[in-house]
This record gives structure tokens, C-alpha cells and sequence, in this order.
């Protein structure tokens, strides 16, 4: 997948690292000359298209037409909008997702064609929060406008689930994969749960304590 970051700050970088550590294709267009420069002296793998993302000619040089995602995740929220309309009805990016650092602009980039709207800093909150208030789901993930999570959950020998089949876990959540000795399976009806595993779970958020009483130890929550 080749992808279009535009923005080479601390969000831009970290994104950069993570698509890149996946196999993917990266550039990364910035504005600032000294932040661009350390970008492409750095160990990171990843082109830099040194400009203003919002010039039609920068887009070109980093190629964007060809990009299979756009992400604008600089620290405006207005320069955000502008390459994501650009990159949409210029380009015909087919993705594009974009930061965002005011809540009230997220409708209004909904609206206005943006695939997927995120604001890092509200997320990391909303993580951590989380991570204190249910220390035993280990990852979490929001889809659509957070009425489902993706979650993960690592079997004990004391979760409700251990020992079950699939087939005899409530329907109040869909198993999606499950981690077992560091390899991918995917579900089946007739698979037992074990210890060790880790599974994720989609469910809705109005059925997440359920779910997740049925994954926490059978002396916890009594």
C-alpha cells in the first residue's frame, strides 16, 4: 500500500514508523525545511517531499494520484480539510483520513467527503482511560462513531471463556481471530478457548461489561 502523509511532526512521524515497520510504502510532505531535512537524515525509510501541501505541484511531486491512502495529520485543522478535498476531488484519492484537533470540525469534515476523522489526542485519552478503568482488556479499537469496539482479551485459567467452545460463547459478541502461540487462527465453531489465548472480540458498546465479564477471572466482579 503506498500512502501519503502530510504533516512530519510527532503524529506524522510516529505513523510514518508504524506503516513502514507493516511493509508499506510511505511518503511524507512537510512544510517546515529543518523539521523535513532531520526527517530524511533520520534512520526512517521514508521519502520526504519538502513543501506546502496545499500546492497542487508539491501533491504531484509526492505522487499522490497514484496514492492508495492520504492521511493530513498536521496540527491544522484547516490545512487538514483543504489536502483532503484537494487529494478527493483533484486526485480521486480513493481514502483519505485526516487529523483533527476541534471537535466541532468533525461533522464538517464527515460531511465533506473525509473517510475516517481522528483526533490523536482525545484517542490517547480515551485509551488510557481504559487501560485504569478495565485493566484487563489489553487493546481497544472504536469503529464508526463508537457504537462497536475491537477488543483484546488475553485467556486466563480463570476467565469464564477458558475451556469453551465458540459454538457455547454468548451471542453478545462475534470472535473475530484468536493469537495462539504467536499465530493467527481464525475462528471456528468446534475451537476450544484456551489459556494463553488472546482473542479479539467485536461487540457493541452497550453489551461491553457483559463481554467482559465473560473473559475476567470467575472470582472477579463476584
Amino acid at each position: 500500500m503506498y500512502v501519503v502523509i502530510v504533516g512530519g511532526g510527532r503524529v506524522g512521524r510516529i505513523l510514518a514508523e508504524l506503516l513502514i515497520a507493516h511493509g508499506h510504502d510511505v511518503v511524507v510532505i512537510e512544510k517546515d525545511k529543518r523539521r523535513a531535512r532531520e526527517l530524511a537524515q533520520s534512520e526512517l525509510d521514508v521519502l520526504v517531499v519538502q513543501g506546502d501541501a496545499t500546492d497542487l505541484d508539491v501533491l504531484q511531486d509526492a505522487e499522490i494520484e497514484t496514492a492508495d491512502v492520504v492521511a493530513a495529520v498536521t496540527d491544522k485543522d484547516e490545512v487538514n480539510l483543504a489536502v483532503s478535498l484537494i487529494a478527493k476531488e483533484e486526485f480521486g484519492v480513493e481514502r483519505v483520513v485526516s487529523r483533527v484537533t476541534d471537535d466541532r470540525f468533525v461533522d464538517i469534515f464527515r460531511r465533506l467527503g473525509v473517510d475516517a476523522v481522528v483526533n490523536p489526542d482525545r484517542s490517547a485519552a480515551q485509551l488510557i482511560e481504559k487501560a485504569i478503568t478495565r485493566p484487563n482488556l489489553v487493546d481497544m479499537i472504536m469503529f464508526g462513531r463508537g457504537e462497536a469496539e475491537l477488543l483484546e482479551f488475553e485467556v486466563t485459567e480463570d476467565s469464564l471463556v477458558s475451556g469453551k467452545k465458540i459454538s457455547e460463547i454468548p451471542a453478545d459478541c462475534v470472535i473475530v481471530a484468536i493469537y495462539r502461540d504467536d499465530e493467527l487462527e481464525l475462528p471456528r465453531g468446534d475451537m476450544e478457548i484456551n489459556p494463553g489465548d488472546r482473542v479479539l472480540v467485536l461487540a457493541l458498546r452497550d453489551k461491553l461489561k457483559k463481554v467482559e465479564k465473560l473473559f475476567k477471572g470467575r472470582d472477579e466482579g463476584e
